[in-house]
């Protein structure tokens, strides 16, 4: 969920009542190799990475993230993604392609 300045409403606020609001990171699929595993196995730009592995995504940074997703080695990934509002899986094998 995004919140937007908008969406936020100041009117009545009970002093009482104490919010705390924390940012955290949210990636987004912005480019996939086409007949990449990753592509044929149904991911699309524009996809809301939740999880890769089990690691939650908002935990990593882009370093840590990208490094999830690059290996020399032949491995398989699991990528959970947000599309739509709904939580889709994704299993495929990383491979070096240089």
């Amino acid at each position: 969920m995004v919140l937007r300045s908008e969406d936020v409403k100041l009117d009545n606020v009970n002093p009482r009542v104490k919010y705390k609001l924390a940012l955290k990171p949210v990636y987004e699929i912005g480019y996939l190799r086409k007949n990449s595993n990753a592509e044929q196995c149904g991911l699309r730009v524009g996809d809301e990475i939740v999880s890769v592995n089990d690691k939650q995504a908002f935990t990593l940074s882009l370093q840590e993230l990208n490094a999830l997703l690059w290996s020399e080695n032949e491995i398989w990934i699991e990528v959970v993604v947000k599309r739509e509002g709904k939580l889709l899986r994704f299993k495929f094998k990383l491979i070096d392609v240089l």
